[in-house]
């Protein structure tokens, strides 16, 4: 929890109260900080000056025992040390450095400190040491050494924290009294308009209004409160309009959306009906063709010659052609109307059973296979094996003039889904074209060249929309192709190791 966590648990008024009790007391501690210093400055200064002066006065008293060389005198002369309070210690040198007395007598045991040759004053661990050289008609005699403490200066600096002490109490005391009253002069009209949020907001009524309260910063808040409950007001009116407006549209719109769904079942009825007609009524006249065309061949076939027999051929393949577009057509219709029924499906099975299916057309061909290791997916079985035998027959079609084709298949995993593609050597396109591939009957090659119906592609877009992925191709004329589908990764599926 944050150090000043209390400040925001406590009431608006508290913390008026608080903010300005503690505003005060840093002023106050600032201010203390700031004369306090200044105090104890002046004093260590004082105290400073004191000590050289009382080191020269002794000194002075010290001139004639040096100059007659009575150790005696000098000693009584070291004695007035006696009247000085914070000097503790005091040693008299000659002229040559040589000790000539000291004070108090107890230090005879003691090693002197030893000298230096110039006036100084030094301060270090709470001691005072002072230098002064005595000094007779410009002549130095000898050197008056003396070593006093702070206490007169750590009792001045108790005198000034226990008077800027009771003066602390004393802000403080009246630092209380102007935050309480300040305290109820912000924090009344607060709890006022809180109080009234209260009401507003148990009883759901925003025509309430606050009374104006003054000119000042309070009143501007209850000023901005009532227009703010204006606004409220108002939107609140434009929102039950917009929902009675909202449920109208929603009744209409279920109302088209039912009719539209009798329409569409009526026309899914239709197209079904005339799915039947496509297969049973356009198959039998094709059946018919090429049964007179079996028999003609047949019987007459030594009666024709070789533009009879060309012409014979062009209409069986014709017909044929007309039987693979009607089936393309109808697998188109179905795919686009069948129910999915989406499971945990192998894709490498998938692959096996589409190259079984258009193992009549692999016959006999050169053929090197890449096909790696692919991942489970949730799909229609049926119809992602649909997909496999377009892209796959197409790279068989589509490089039948090498003579090795080289095909590959393989998958990545972008962004939570699947991407598949299937890599052949063969014919290739132009790139400029590659969106007219998945197309109805849209082909970039003649049928002369590359048969087929162009249904295909169309097939394999439909099926993969409707599973929610996407399709595209790369291609360059005559360097080959590659045709991509994405197919969404769901959850629970697992991958083939």
């Amino acid at each position: 929890m944050s150090n000043f966590q209390f400040i925001k648990d406590l009431s608006i008024k508290n913390k008026i109260l608080v903010i300005v009790m503690f505003t005060g007391f840093l002023a106050m501690a600032a201010g203390f900080v700031a004369i306090a210093r200044i105090e104890i400055d002046n004093v260590r200064k004082v105290t400073r000056e004191n000590l050289v002066l009382n080191a020269k006065l002794i000194g002075d008293y010290c001139v004639v025992p040096l100059v007659f060389g009575d150790k005696t005198q000098a000693g009584e002369a070291l004695a007035r040390i006696n009247f000085l309070e914070t000097v503790e210690e005091g040693y008299l040198y000659d002229d040559k450095g040589v000790l000539f007395a000291r004070y108090p007598d107890s230090l005879d045991s003691v090693k002197p400190p030893v000298p230096g040759e110039e006036s100084s004053l030094s301060f270090s661990k709470g001691i005072f040491i002072v230098q002064e050289p005595i000094l007779f008609k410009g002549e130095k005699l000898g050197l008056i050494y003396l070593k006093a403490n702070d206490s007169e200066i750590k009792s001045q600096i108790r005198r000034i924290s226990l008077t800027f002490s009771l003066l602390a109490v004393v802000l403080l005391i009246l630092s209380y009294i102007l935050a309480w009253r300040m305290q109820k002069m912000v924090s009344a009209p607060i709890m006022h308009l809180a109080k009234l949020t209260g009401a507003i907001s148990k009883n759901h009524d925003l025509s309430m209004q606050v009374e104006q309260h003054g000119n000042d910063e309070v009143g501007f808040l209850y000023e901005q409160f009532n227009n703010m409950l204006s606004q409220l007001l108002k939107r609140e009116i434009e929102r039950d309009k917009a929902l009675d407006e909202i449920r109208d549209l929603n009744a209409s719109l279920e109302r088209k959306v039912a009719e539209r769904t009798e329409l569409l079942e009526s026309a899914n009825k239709e197209l079904e009906s005339f799915s039947y007609s496509v297969s049973h009524d356009l198959r039998a006249p094709l059946r018919h063709i090429n049964g007179y065309l079996e028999l003609l061949q047949k019987k007459n076939s030594e009666q024709l010659d070789e533009k009879g027999k060309h012409y014979i051929s062009s209409i069986y393949e014709a017909s044929n052609h007309m039987g693979h577009l009607i089936d393309d057509l109808l697998n188109f219709s179905r795919s686009g109307r069948a129910e999915l029924k989406p499971d945990n499906i192998d894709m490498n099975k998938a692959v096996r059973d589409a190259l079984m299916i258009l193992d009549n057309d692999i016959k006999g061909r050169n053929i090197v296979w890449d096909i790696n290791s692919l991942p489970f997916v949730h799909a229609d079985y049926s119809m992602i094996r649909q997909v496999w035998v377009n892209l796959l027959g197409n790279a068989v079609k589509y490089t039948k003039f090498r003579e090795v084709a080289y095909i590959s298949v393989g998958w990545s995993e972008v962004n939570g889904e699947y991407v598949f593609f299937v890599k052949d050597n063969g014919a290739g396109f132009d790139s400029n074209y590659a969106q007219k591939l998945f197309g109805v009957f849209q082909r970039l090659h003649s049928n002369e060249e590359f048969e087929g119906t162009g249904i295909g592609l169309a097939n394999v877009r439909q099926v993969i929309k409707r599973h929610g992925g996407r399709t595209w191709a790369e291609g360059e004329v005559d360097k080959g192709a590659v045709f991509y589908f994405t197919l969404p990764k769901k959850i629970g599926e697992k991958k083939d190791d």
